[in-house]
């Protein structure tokens, strides 16, 4: 099986990967990887090259990836999409020699058009959601954003990620359950899998995963209510949407939100 990981920033996405990793799940060797930081104790379980070639597409397009409003990938000629094509073909033949393997990088929901030809429709999304408030919070800890600039940072990537994803096998998933019970997680998320006709993984042997999440690494905490009073009404109505899983099964994403939009243009004007 091969999977990629859709969501914003901050949202558990490593916590999932590197999870998953334990129980079988390949995402690059130690020196592949991101190095542990004090934002990401345990490892991010994302490749290097990945998050670079990313990172050097939305700078081809006028962004980056807190950078938004004035993104164009028209701006990017026909040479460097087939140059870019070319390291992302490198990076996927050497992950498809495992049995089960997954990429992860945030970025990859705003460049889902670019990724999703190389990857194939046999692809499995793992979408995790997390709450808002604590989306935001974090991003504040870590890179001094407003709450509103991370609120509007975290509907803008869901919205792409589920323009993204749409057509393609999903697993919905949520943090929060994540942290309360990995063992269970990984065994409603097996279910899913046989679900999608997929053999699920092996987690019987797999002492690792035991001792892979550990909550006192959940610092930024923060309740629903705190999303509710910050954010405005179409980004509440997103996450309810994500939540129930309704959103999974839109046949149109409906776009960012005035607000959020305003939110972004005003921070770009503003460096």
């Amino acid at each position: 099986m091969k999977f990629i990981v859709l969501a914003m920033h901050r949202s558990g996405t490593s916590a999932l990967m590197g999870l998953l990793n334990t129980v079988g799940v390949y995402c690059g060797e130690s020196e592949d990887l991101l190095e542990p930081r004090p934002c990401n104790e345990k490892g991010f379980f994302e490749r290097r090259d990945v998050m670079e070639l990313n990172d050097r597409i939305l700078e081809a397009a006028g962004g980056r990836w807190d950078r938004l409003s004035q993104l164009s990938f028209k701006n990017i000629s026909e040479k460097q999409w087939a140059g870019f094509r070319d390291e992302a073909k490198t990076i996927l033949e050497e992950l498809s020699k495992h049995e089960h393997w997954g990429i992860k990088d945030a970025r990859i929901a705003l460049l889902m058009d670019f990724w999703r030809p190389l990857l194939g429709e046999d692809v499995i999304v793992l979408s995790i959601v997390r709450n808002p408030a604590q989306v935001a919070r974090s991003l504040q800890k870590r890179d001094e954003f407003s709450t509103a600039y991370g609120l509007a940072l975290w509907e803008y990537y869901n919205r792409q990620a589920l323009v993204g994803m749409a057509g393609l096998r999903v697993v919905p998933l949520q943090y929060e359950k994540l942290l309360e019970d990995p063992n269970a997680f990984l065994l409603s998320l097996n279910k899913r899998l046989v679900a999608l006709d997929e053999p699920g993984l092996e987690l019987e042997d797999s002492a690792a995963k035991d001792a892979f999440i550990e909550r006192d690494l959940f610092h930024c905490r923060a309740d629903e209510s705190e999303f509710i009073s910050n954010a405005s009404g179409r980004a509440r109505e997103l996450y309810e949407a994500l939540l129930s899983e309704d959103a999974y099964g839109w046949t149109r994403v409906p776009p960012v939100s005035q607000t959020s939009l305003d939110i972004l243009i005003a921070a770009d004007d503003a460096r």
